[in-house]
């Protein structure tokens, strides 16, 4: 018997920063996202020991473990977290791999911990909701690997779609947006995702960022922008103005990167500068910034010569498309591991 999960990665629209501590405890946070077609998989099979086998492919590693509690040492942390929490008395070997590189932006980080959470809650016959999920991934990164961040990836990746999400002291609200999908297909045709590399820790930059929270008299009023911004792209997808919501698009990034000198390059800013004056109307970095990926909204028109000139500067372009599921996990009775 094998179980498999997987759980996607998410585009962020606008409100990044908004979701993070303590600023969505005392003002409430939104943030605008959607999962894409690009995953965290994880896979079990039980192996008749008391021996834990892990692999992770995107970090080359093989590592063997005893049954029972797992200590902290900065390898495979994540994995022997979510093993804590669940306490399983039996051996298995499992397999970790990403679509997309660790720290690029992307949310992979929180996609994997939901992905181990769905493997071993199936593996150990534990009925949980997606919202219960999405708590316990929270907790595992935030709280028990103290990892800074905010609350939108495991939200947005558990749940899935295209989701308008509310982060206040009291609890996560996930609105899904009930889009046409004419007007998803069209934003799609807007859009193009590019790798820059430069993969990052975007603990690293959230530290930064909460730093700024309390020695800079404008932050809050930058945090506040960028709530209202979020709320008016939503405002334009629901009225179909795209060319609104790409130029709320640029917006948020102006405003975003006033939050710490971290979040843009160089590289990021001279990137950005082509694409806005060869038909990109906004765009901004995933994630807290710093490299990984590069969104641009741009005029359909000029997408494929888009495209060429920034693989000139070492750009990649990504294909990808909306998905909507969210965390899947399913068992496999013949398959090979």
């Amino acid at each position: 018997m094998i179980i498999r999960s997987k759980v996607p990665f998410r585009i962020s629209f606008g409100g990044g920063g908004t979701d993070t501590l303590p600023y969505c405890s005392d003002y409430g946070g939104v943030v605008l996202s959607t999962s894409i077609d690009k995953y965290a998989y994880v896979s079990l099979k039980l192996n008749n020991s008391k021996k834990i086998n892990v692999t992770s492919i995107d970090y080359d590693l093989n590592k063997t473990f005893n049954l029972g509690n797992l200590p902290y040492d900065g390898n495979l942390d994540l994995f022997k977290a979510v093993n804590n929490e669940f306490k399983p008395n039996t051996g298995f070997n499992l397999i970790m791999h990403s679509d997309m590189p660790p720290g690029s932006g992307m949310g992979t980080s929180s996609s994997m911990t939901a992905a181990l959470i769905g493997c071993l809650a199936e593996f150990s016959l534990k009925k949980m909701s997606r919202e219960k999920i999405a708590k316990l991934a929270y907790h595992i990164e935030r709280v028990e690997l103290d990892e800074k961040g905010g609350y939108q990836d495991q939200y947005a990746a558990v749940f899935g779609g295209f989701n308008f999400m509310e982060f206040s002291k009291e609890d996560v609200v996930v609105n899904p947006l009930n889009l046409s999908q004419s007007t998803l297909n069209e934003l799609h045709y807007h859009l193009l995702l590019f790798y820059i590399g430069n993969s990052r820790l975007s603990s690293d930059i959230h530290k930064d960022m909460a730093k700024q929270y309390n020695i800079q008299d404008n932050y809050l009023e930058r945090l506040h922008k960028l709530k209202y911004i979020a709320k008016k792209m939503k405002v334009c997808l629901t009225e179909k103005n795209l060319d609104g919501f790409g130029e709320l698009l640029h917006d948020g990034w102006i405003a975003k990167r006033e939050l710490s000198e971290k979040i843009t390059t160089s590289k990021i800013d001279k990137l950005y500068d082509i694409a806005r004056k060869n038909g990109g109307i906004g765009g901004k970095t995933l994630g807290a910034g710093g490299g990984g990926y590069l969104l641009i909204f741009c005029k359909p028109k000029n997408k494929f010569d888009l495209v060429k000139k920034l693989s000139k500067y070492g750009a990649i372009f990504v294909p990808f498309n909306f998905e909507s599921n969210g965390l899947h996990t399913w068992r496999n009775k013949h398959g090979s591991f």
